[in-house]
């Protein structure tokens, strides 16, 4: 695998294991529960992953084929990626980010299902990272709502860097002494 591919799913695998870390630092009776002063639930902030993540593995797919099919040719720099895409934004919470109504959960499924439904997208992503091996993903590009144009190893380093802002989301506002009592 390329290098740039490697760092990128290695990238999703850690921001994967933070949020699964971050879940389950949230009492299971406190899953459902907004927080005090408003927000998602843990349970939301797993369904909003899950349709981001939908979305955006559609769109990366069909961004590839585009690739394939316009004959794009490899990318022959193996210098690391992820330092060069400034995606520290996505994961400083210090400032509030309004997701779209589109990405807003609309009805929460048991954590069972949502959680088959990230495994799914992530498993997804991964193949998508193999199915991408020899093209160079700097030159294929969508916009993104919030940041601009972003080439498709910025959207593989989004997707992992959104996971853990709502990680650190879940961390700071799930916990025992962040949600409304029931």
């Amino acid at each position: 695998m390329h290098p740039r591919l490697q760092e990128l799913s290695e990238h999703l695998d850690r921001e994967r294991s933070l949020l699964r870390d971050a879940v389950a630092s949230v009492p299971v009776e406190h899953h459902g529960i907004q927080p005090v002063g408003g927000g998602w639930s843990c349970l939301e902030i797993l369904e909003h992953l899950a349709i981001v993540e939908r979305r955006i593995g559609m769109l990366l797919q069909s961004k590839i084929d585009e690739g394939r099919a316009a004959g794009l040719g490899p990318d022959f720099d193996e210098s690391p990626i992820l330092p060069t895409l400034g995606l520290g934004h996505v994961s400083d919470r210090s400032s509030k980010v309004a997701a779209p109504e589109a990405t807003h959960p609309k009805t929460v499924r048991p954590i069972d299902e949502i959680w088959q439904s990230l495994d799914a997208s992530h498993a997804q992503f991964r193949d998508l990272l193999v199915a991408s091996e020899g093209l160079n993903l700097a030159r294929l590009e969508h916009p993104h709502p919030r940041f601009g144009t972003l080439n498709l190893y910025a959207w593989f380093a989004f997707v992992a860097s959104h996971e853990g802002r709502h990680a650190a989301q879940i961390r700071e506002t799930c916990g025992s002494q962040a949600v409304r009592p029931s």
